[in-house]
């Protein structure tokens, strides 16, 4: 059976729950489905409200007798293909008013609409098996590179905050009115200067400020059509726009998006910069700000203090 997985982190086709394609050539279908793993029992899957929403959900069992794979799964939507002219057409069928089965074209649109809903539904049943311990999961071997990566992240959220770490729950999305918030784009920016001129740092994004691990979903499905590559682009933006010189400091932050129990959060690791950094404000007129990390907070620093600063923190020639 030719098929295709979407598959979430820490997930497999034999130990997990995943979207599938499945084409059943002799049936002459292309469903899309709920996929439950067929080689192990998995103990997390789909969620009830799944099952409630979509009553009358029937399995692949149920439609096509005996199938060679993923008789379990569920059927989301299903398609009939026809290829004319080297061209592939799809129909769904559907019932008259008389009760009459026929079969109607449907758009590529529609399709991808199809897909996006079941994808939207699968990240909410991630978050949510995540959030109960991940049942069912085996262990496996994790790369070194991630592996650090994982034990530096739960290591920052056990100690919380301090002058080298600060987590920010969103970058610019106000969980309260739902919004753009231009003040938390800000926020981000000073902890990133405070660092850059201080001894460097982590920022993460998507953990609030007891160290509960958010995510960043929700601001990349409101603001970012859940792009990746479109968050990080609106990112580089702000920070051009946010620094005297971002070509600089440019060479002294790593952005990452990586995934605690499944959950994405963006890792900011800043270096400590050679040379000061200014962040430019706009309020009656341009200007430019100094800032510095204390402890688990970000100061400004102005007038002499920031000169004394400067002049024994960076070699200015």
């Amino acid at each position: 059976i030719p098929w295709i997985s979407f598959l979430g982190p820490e997930m497999s086709t034999s130990n997990g729950f995943f979207i599938n394609y499945l084409y059943y050539k002799k049936e002459n279908l292309l469903i899309l489905a709920y996929g439950i793993s067929e080689t192990n029992d998995f103990e997390g899957s789909w969620n009830s409200q799944i099952y409630s929403k979509y009553y009358g959900l029937v399995k692949i069992s149920n439609m096509i007798k005996n199938p060679k794979r993923y008789g379990d799964s569920l059927i989301f939507k299903y398609y009939k293909p026809l290829i004319e002219d080297d061209k592939v057409k799809y129909f769904i069928e559907e019932k008259t008013s008389q009760g009459y089965s026929i079969d109607k074209p449907v758009t590529y649109d529609s399709m991808q609409k199809d897909l996006d809903l079941i994808i939207h539904q699968y990240k909410q049943c991630l978050s949510e098996w995540s959030a109960k311990g991940r049942p069912g999961l085996k262990p496996k071997n994790v790369a070194p590179e991630r592996s650090n990566l994982l034990s530096k992240l739960k290591s920052d959220l056990k100690k919380g905050e301090s002058k080298t770490v600060e987590f920010k729950e969103t970058f610019h999305l106000n969980t309260y009115t739902k919004n753009k918030d231009s003040k938390l784009e800000h926020a981000v920016i000073k902890t990133i200067a405070g660092f850059l001129n201080t001894e460097g740092g982590t920022l993460y994004i998507g953990v609030n400020d007891d160290g509960r691990v958010i995510g960043i979903n929700e601001e990349l499905s409101k603001f970012h059509k859940d792009s990746a590559d479109n968050y990080h682009k609106h990112i580089a933006n702000i920070l051009n726009k946010s620094f005297e010189n971002y070509d600089l400091i440019d060479e002294y932050i790593e952005r990452k998006i990586i995934h605690h129990e499944g959950i994405p959060i963006l890792k900011i690791e800043c270096q400590k910069s050679s040379k000061p950094i200014f962040v430019i404000g706009f309020e009656t007129k341009p200007t430019t700000y100094f800032y510095i990390r204390q402890h688990p907070l970000t100061k400004q620093l102005t007038g002499s203090l920031m000169l004394e600063y400067i002049a024994s923190n960076f070699s200015i020639s």
